[in-house]
């Protein structure tokens, strides 16, 4: 029960995510948009990679 709440919740800020993004691509030339979004979305791998390798090297060390 506790996660399907959590689940169903979680819905709500990717469908604002979706609705921000589609207005913000409507606003801005769409090479500039994919542009911006391949960024964000290497800087969010990169964070993931870099928090998940801090973790291992502490273990190691």
């Amino acid at each position: 029960m506790e996660i399907g709440l959590l689940s169903v919740l979680s819905l709500f800020p990717a469908f604002v995510g979706m609705a921000l993004g589609s207005a913000v691509r409507k606003k801005i030339p769409s090479s500039v948009f994919l542009h911006l979004f391949y960024f964000a979305l290497f800087s969010l791998g990169s964070y993931i990679l870099y928090s998940n390798l801090n973790v291992i090297i502490r273990k190691v060390i």
